[in-house]
């Protein structure tokens, strides 16, 4: 075997090392997620009209991310949203676009999730709540 083979060899074998390595970690991934559906508190005559969105909640192993997105509510209106009864995603307050559509996200350094526990989240003007998801694990 000549030197030029044994460094391909050598160099191949140190790829193949890393690429096991990369996978290995890959798999330790710890991050958990809730998902659900927003819905209105009150019901419309309408289904077009009816309050609706989602709610993600992601319990990482660097961030923690409440997001929430919901339609048909008031124009140009501030909101409130929080994870019920969690104190770790501080109250958010996000307003809606010109068709009543509400986007908004909070992050969190300190939340820990509790295996199988649900969680709400609220969704509301001023001290009135309009909408609330509970969020069940995906």
């Amino acid at each position: 075997m000549n030197a030029k083979t044994k460094i391909i060899a050598l160099a191949c074998v140190a790829l193949l090392a890393l690429t096991g390595t990369a996978s290995a970690h890959h798999g330790a991934n710890t991050t958990k997620a809730w998902a659900g559906k927003v819905a209105g508190t009150t019901a419309a005559t309408d289904p077009a009209t009816a309050i609706g969105g989602h709610a993600l909640l992601v319990d990482g192993t660097d961030k923690n991310v409440l997001a929430v997105k919901v339609r048909n509510l008031k124009p140009n209106t501030a909101y409130s949203f929080a994870l019920d009864g969690v104190s770790d995603f501080a109250p958010t307050t996000a307003t809606t676009d010109a068709k009543g559509k509400l986007k908004g996200f909070v992050t969190s350094d300190t939340f820990n999730a509790t295996d199988g526990a649900t969680y709400t989240v609220v969704v509301k003007e001023g001290a009135t709540t309009v909408a609330s998801s509970t969020l069940a694990a995906v």
